[in-house]
């Protein structure tokens, strides 16, 4: 606080005009500022509490991506020799195997060594590197010329580092590494990928002039030496009896969802057991439901009305927090789908809401259900795709698709025809005479102008002989190649040499008495179809070897057809945890609602904030306003004073004049 000088000195009016103008200044300003003060500080405590709910939320997605995929099924390995891993859970089911392992998958590796220096030049030319199979009963090599590889080896990086660099630098399954062996020398070691197709040779070829490049040329079995230290060899081993060969040790094609891992051979049985463990599925579900109640404590906490505790939460009346609190309520009642199609809901499970909004499991229910039903548990956690046919695999992408069975359908190009009905009359007992009387029909063929068609004349005695006759008669009117003839079971089939749904064969106007060796009249007509696949009636889009749906439904379905053509049920299931996720991330992300709140109540608050330092520099003119007033009153009251000094002094004067 400035000093009031005048004041002190005794001068002016001897009032303290700066504790006045102090307090006439903070009698405008404190109102103001108390009330923009406690809105920032309100909106501070909302953004402070939208940040737990944040922070909460994401602990809830993570415990979310944490249980994806989980199934309750445990799998186990009675033996160290094989480990079992589970790489898709949803198609894992429970079983157990016995596998017996009598060799395991090898790598071939080849060592060339003696050299004398690992950084100069050993001779420039060509390797050419040939994988195939090597046939050790007759020491030959039997290559596979789709996978040859030419790696040119220049004068100026042909030394054993170069030549290792070139071979790791074509990516083709081969290492190569250089190693000091101790004794002044050095090594190059080549090494192939695990299974006997991956075995390799090497054809070495010199520039004219540089040589030394052909010590590294490995062709001849039978006289390898000490060049092959280990040749490359296929895992042979046993399930439940059948014999088996993979070219790896890690196994993924053999027992739905598992990876084999083949460490060692056996000498007994090794048991692989998938089971479906109450134990560990129970306390899935129980994390499920810890997470969620921990976050709807929160919520209830910053919600709350006051009436257990006098005292409002802070985000007491914000009905955006309470639809987040009903979304968060409603994913523990709502239904999901189970493999077989199914609808189930959490509550089967054992799930059960208390009074106060918590929930809770009860194990006997769970149990009960869980062993009738234990599929349906993977559900929960899973996003996955079952399809009722193994000659289609499929599985789901993304979240925009809806879950539910869909009918899959898997057409080849065929063509249209007909199939007449049976004749009336037996020809082989009867002989169809055609002579001066014209037997004749129309035929349209791919949906072109009908054409004439006349039955050749001559003795007609068998199907066979009749059906040749027909070829004649529609080859002469409609061209050759264009429609087949044949029999079958009696009736005579005629079919469009073309493909696709335009493919159609119409026969009409019968003449003459042919219909009665034919049927033609009764026929039963098809058109031809497009290849092409379906997801209840919306086309699939080739996606490399494998199909994908980018609309309807069932989008982000990725699947393969075997054999087609194919029909198929496929059912899609959706987690409950990738629901909560994906909830959780549209309402936390930048654009989400709890990002928006914070935001905007940040931006408020900075207003706010402007709005006092806006305040002050009003005030200031202010104080100078009244600064300036009350310096001309101290200024007339001092003058006043003054005066009044003057006129006492002079009626003093004039006081002490009358006396004398």
């Amino acid at each position: 606080m400035a000093v009031d000088y005048i004041s002190t000195l005794n001068a002016g009016s001897g009032l303290n005009t700066t504790q006045i103008i102090d307090a006439l200044v903070d009698a405008e300003r404190a109102p103001r500022v108390s009330i923009i003060e406690q809105e920032i500080t309100e909106n501070q405590v909302s953004v402070s509490s939208y940040g737990q709910i944040m922070s909460s939320l994401t602990s809830l997605q993570s415990s979310m991506d944490a249980l994806s995929g989980e199934n309750g099924i445990a799998l186990a390995s009675s033996s160290t020799a094989i480990t079992a891993t589970a790489n898709d859970k949803s198609v894992i089911e429970a079983g157990s195997y016995d596998l017996e392992v009598q060799s395991l998958a090898t790598f071939q590796t080849l060592v060339f060594d003696k050299f004398d220096s690992r950084d100069t030049s050993i001779g420039s030319g060509s390797l050419e590197i040939e994988f195939g199979t090597w046939d050790e009963d007759s020491s030959t090599f039997i290559g596979d010329e789709t996978r040859t590889v030419n790696l040119t080896i220049p004068s100026d990086a042909s030394s054993l580092d170069d030549i290792a660099d070139a071979i790791n630098a074509a990516s083709v399954g081969l290492s190569a590494t250089v190693i000091d062996a101790g004794d002044d020398t050095f090594t190059i070691a080549i090494k192939g990928e695990t299974g006997a197709e991956n075995s390799f040779s090497i054809t070495a070829t010199e520039v004219a002039g540089d040589t030394g490049l052909a010590n590294l040329s490995f062709s001849d079995f039978a006289d390898a030496n000490e060049t092959l230290t280990q040749a490359a060899s296929n895992a042979e081993f046993t399930v439940d009896g059948a014999s088996v060969i993979r070219s790896s040790n890690t196994v993924t094609d053999l027992i739905d969802g598992i990876t084999l891992e083949l460490i060692s051979t056996t000498s007994s049985a090794a048991t692989i057991s998938a089971t479906e463990d109450n134990d560990s599925a129970f306390a899935l579900l129980s994390s499920f439901v810890e997470a969620m109640n921990s976050s709807s404590a929160l919520l209830n906490q910053l919600t709350s009305n006051g009436a257990s505790d006098g005292e409002p939460g802070p985000l007491f009346g914000d009905n955006s927090i309470q639809l987040v609190k009903t979304r968060l309520r409603d994913f523990t009642t709502t239904d999901m789908i189970a493999p077989d199609g199914e609808t189930f809901y959490l509550a089967n499970f054992g799930l059960q809401t208390n009074r106060d909004g918590s929930v809770e499991l009860d194990r006997t229910k769970f149990d009960n259900f869980f062993d009738t039903n234990p599929r349906y548990f993977s559900a929960i956690f899973t996003n996955a795709a079952f399809p009722d046919n193994r000659n289609v695999t499929a599985r789901i992408s993304g979240d925009d698709y809806t879950a539910g069975t869909y009918s899959l359908t898997a057409l080849t190009d065929t063509s249209g025809g007909l199939v007449s009905a049976a004749p009336s009359t037996d020809i082989t007992s009867e002989s169809y005479n055609v002579s001066e009387v014209r037997q004749s029909f129309n035929i349209s063929v791919d949906g072109a102008d009908s054409e004439k068609v006349f039955l050749p004349a001559g003795e007609y005695k068998t199907q066979a002989e009749l059906a040749a006759g027909l070829q004649t008669a529609i080859d002469e009117a409609v061209g050759e190649n264009n429609v087949t003839v044949s029999l079958d079971e009696g009736r005579y089939v005629v079919s469009s040499t073309s493909t696709g749904s335009d493919s159609s064969i119409s026969i009409t106007d019968l003449a003459g008495d042919i219909n009665n060796w034919v049927g033609f009249t009764g026929a039963t007509t098809s058109a031809g179809t497009t290849a092409g696949i379906t997801i209840d009636d919306v086309a699939a889009t080739a996606f490399g070897t494998a199909y994908i749906m980018n609309s309807g439904p069932a989008k982000g379905l990725v699947f393969n057809v075997e054999n087609q053509p194919q029909t198929s049920d496929i059912t899609l299931t959706r987690g409950l945890g990738s629901m909560v996720s994906s909830y959780i991330t549209s309402i936390s992300s930048s654009q989400g609602i709890l990002s928006t709140k914070i935001t905007n109540l940040n931006e408020i608050n900075a207003e706010r904030q402007a709005e006092i330092v806006d305040l002050d520099e009003r005030m200031e003119s202010l104080r100078q306003r009244y600064t300036t007033q009350y310096a001309a009153m101290e200024s007339m009251v001092s003058s006043l004073k003054k005066t009044g000094d003057y006129l006492t002094s002079f009626m003093e004067s004039w006081r002490a004049g009358l006396q004398k």
